[in-house]
């Protein structure tokens, strides 16, 4: 329920205490003008431009705290989801969704960097490098094979086997069929 989130974040953001430490007030503002982002991204649309702003107003607020990979890994999934809403923009969306990956692995969140990476496989296929979408498939499911999701990789190892057959990579292709040996 994108609108009740919205407004939910709207009341939370009214309601910040003047009071509230400046480091705690910047986090928290920025915190909340990245879900606004997230949200108006997600929807799409006519909402690309509220996304837009909340996004550079998350990133405003944040620039006064400490620096924070999750908070970095969230922003470029914003912008990503952001550039990808225009599909002559299918490179920025992959390299966006790609520095997303770098800040969940700093973090040492590997179940979102493995999404990350499937977000850049698919914007890197929209971009016709299916090479470049195979690296990120097979780095997702080395991931999930890690985290005990041994179908999801081994679906991801198949898809990353089909790109890399379009790629013409057959080193590509030998990394897939390792994590699922009944790949093509």
């Amino acid at each position: 329920k994108p609108a009740e989130a919205r407004e939910l974040a709207g009341k939370a953001l009214a309601r910040i205490s003047p009071a509230a430490k400046p480091a705690n007030e910047s986090r928290l503002k920025a915190g909340l003008y990245l879900t606004l982002a997230e949200i108006a991204a997600m929807e799409g649309g006519e909402r690309l431009g509220e996304a837009k702003k909340s996004l550079m107003e998350a990133r405003l607020a944040q620039g006064k705290a400490k620096a924070d990979p999750v908070f970095d890994a969230m922003a470029a999934r914003v912008q990503g989801r952001i550039l990808a809403a225009e599909p002559e923009k299918a490179v920025e969306a992959a390299t966006a969704f790609d520095s997303e990956s770098i800040q969940w692995k700093q973090s040492g969140r590997f179940s979102e960097r493995a999404s990350a990476l499937e977000r850049a496989a698919r914007q890197w296929q929209l971009a016709g490098k299916p090479d470049l979408a195979a690296e990120r498939l097979i780095q997702s499911a080395r991931i999930r094979f890690g985290l005990g999701q041994l179908i999801p990789a081994r679906d991801l190892a198949v898809q990353a086997a089909e790109l890399a057959g379009k790629a013409e990579r057959p080193d590509l292709a030998a990394m897939a069929r390792i994590l699922a040996p009944s790949a093509p």
